[in-house]
């Protein structure tokens, strides 16, 4: 779990898709992040605007592919705060049937 509450995610691709990101909140509810993730971008998400959560929500960090493909980083538990100056960093990899998404840490924005 990150120790440091985060208001954004900034999520970077060296993947050769377009990667779609997903939060899942410790209910088990799953919110689609828009816009995609391209190849050598990086994508930065308010999460303000993700209707249901709420200060204080714990979630996880995932992403699919066009192919279906579904990679979830569950070791990292991220919480949500709207006052918070903290994104959450993350590197979409792998290929569109194999996709990984690994947690870079938090950084200030």
């Amino acid at each position: 779990m990150s120790n440091k509450p985060i208001s954004q995610l900034s999520v970077s691709s060296t993947a050769g898709y377009d990667a779609t990101i997903i939060i899942y909140t410790s209910a088990g509810t799953p919110y689609t992040l828009t816009p995609h993730v391209t190849y050598n971008k990086t994508q930065s998400f308010d999460l303000s605007g993700v209707g249901g959560l709420q200060d204080g929500d714990m979630f996880n960090v995932g992403v699919t592919t066009g192919r279906g493909a579904i990679a979830v980083d569950n070791t990292t538990t991220l919480i949500y705060n709207s006052a918070s100056k903290f994104a959450g960093a993350y590197t979409v990899s792998g290929t569109a049937v194999a996709p990984t998404i690994t947690f870079d840490g938090v950084q200030p924005i």
